[in-house]
């Protein structure tokens, strides 16, 4: 399923910002969603312990690069520190209509400060198993967060080495 970028993770929130930057050079996108006014904070449980990732004053900075198959979506707090990396497994990242895109591959890597968690494993099992996901898919998505987990057991990635701050509002 298609998603676009500008309308993600938004679940709640009635007034945010959006900036959307360009690096040719490395031919990727990165989209800030400044978060304005949301509902109620968004928490999640993760390793038994309580995340805060969306409030009032945070930034989900997503990272799209269209070599890739994957997608970055990083929550930053008010403070700019980062919360947590969310990857996604994409089919293709591409543009449409001057928006980032991707396909949604259902496998995902969520990574804290001090563990990552890999989510929907079993989810994309079960769609392999019913014929819903083709075997490309399947082990496209197997194959991408892999590839993250080395790249950041390494701390090689790019994501770890980029200067956030200079995309965020001062």
């Amino acid at each position: 399923m298609k998603k676009y970028i500008s309308s993600t993770y938004l679940k709640d929130v009635s007034d945010y910002t959006f900036k959307l930057f360009y690096d040719k050079s490395k031919d990727y996108y990165i989209t800030v969603k400044k978060v304005n006014k949301i509902k109620e904070p968004f928490i999640l449980e993760e390793e038994s312990r309580e995340v805060k990732i969306i409030d009032n004053g945070y930034y989900i900075l997503e990272y799209i690069p269209l070599n890739e198959k994957y997608i970055c979506r990083i929550h930053i707090d008010e403070e700019k520190n980062v919360i947590e990396r969310f990857f996604i497994a994409s089919k293709e990242n591409k543009i449409e209509n001057k928006i980032p895109t991707y396909e949604d591959l259902k496998l995902s890597l969520v990574c804290l400060e001090d563990v990552a968690k890999i989510y929907n494993l079993d989810l994309i099992n079960d769609l392999m198993d019913k014929k819903e996901m083709s075997f490309e898919d399947y082990q496209s998505a197997l194959e991408t967060i892999e590839k993250i987990t080395k790249e950041l057991e390494l701390k090689s990635n790019f994501i770890f080495n980029l200067n956030y701050d200079k995309y965020l509002e001062n």
